[in-house]
């Protein structure tokens, strides 16, 4: 009986020693491979990562860059909680609510302090008091899209609650699109790009947000603040290569450039050229 026990319990360390092996193999693993960062829309807010990676900006300044695209900014953050991405680009709103929520988050960059997205109602909307009573669609409570909607209405005196607004979940940017152009929805704030194509269908915009005077911090990079993964000269990286990814954006003469990299649609996980 003493040997068997003996036995058992010599097993269940090798055993363990096994398992202790392999988290470190599966650990090491990770670490030695891109740096992946998770986002939530499907839309411009994404070009300066985009850029970064194609045009290898960010491999320029030595960190390998991809992308996760995950369905809501909710999904996003339990990506970056578990350990499934070492880093966020996120809206302000899912960081602030992350970190009410107990996740320790440390922020570094910003894309933009602008709203570049339009008011866009279906056919038969024709003013801004049409709206009473109408549906907005967006693509979560309390994600990006819908602190978008919340400002640009606040900028444009659009009182949810006097108005009678109803605000439903539709999905991503595409998804919202769609619901405009076949009715299903009344309103929905967009990315000029969407806008466009609902414009195209019969849509019309009727104020565009990014002229309007509002204080709003867009998409943001964000960590854990006990990783292990990203450190001051990644972070030095990152910024380094977002600086350049949206100065090569801001040149008039790279703008078909910049237009061709959405329309690639990339993969859900998208690595830099070397």
């Amino acid at each position: 009986m003493r040997t068997a026990s003996t036995s058992g319990i010599f097993q269940r360390r090798i055993l363990a020693g096994v398992l202790i092996g392999l988290t470190f193999l599966q650990s090491t693993a990770s670490a030695a491979g891109p740096l992946l960062i998770a986002y939530g829309g499907f839309n411009e807010t994404m070009a300066p990562l985009w850029i970064g990676i194609e045009r290898g900006l960010f491999h320029k300044y030595g960190v390998d860059v991809a992308v996760l695209q995950t369905r809501s900014g909710q999904i996003m953050m339990t990506t970056l909680a578990t350990g499934g991405a070492a880093l966020v680009w996120a809206a302000p709103s899912s960081a602030v609510s992350s970190s009410a929520a107990g996740m320790k988050l440390g922020c570094f960059a910003a894309g933009n302090n602008k709203l570049p997205r339009e008011l866009i109602v279906r056919r038969g909307i024709e003013s801004i008091e049409d709206l009473r009573g109408k549906t907005f669609g967006v693509q979560s409570i309390g994600g990006g899209a819908w602190l978008s909607t919340m400002v640009a209405l606040d900028a444009l005196g659009l009182d949810p609650d006097k108005y009678k607004l109803n605000v439903r979940i539709i999905g991503d940017t595409g998804t919202q699109t769609q619901a405009i152009v076949s009715g299903n929805i009344d309103a929905a704030v967009l990315p000029y790009s969407y806008g466009e194509i609902a414009k195209r269908s019969g849509a019309r915009s009727l104020a565009d947000a990014g002229a309007l005077k509002v204080v709003y911090q867009a998409t943001v990079m964000c960590s854990l603040k006990d990783s292990s993964i990203v450190h001051t000269e990644t972070m030095t990286a990152l910024v380094k290569g977002l600086i350049e990814s949206l100065i090569y954006i801001l040149e008039p003469g790279n703008k078909r450039d910049v237009a061709a990299v959405p329309k690639k649609n990339p993969s859900s996980q998208q690595r830099g050229r070397r």
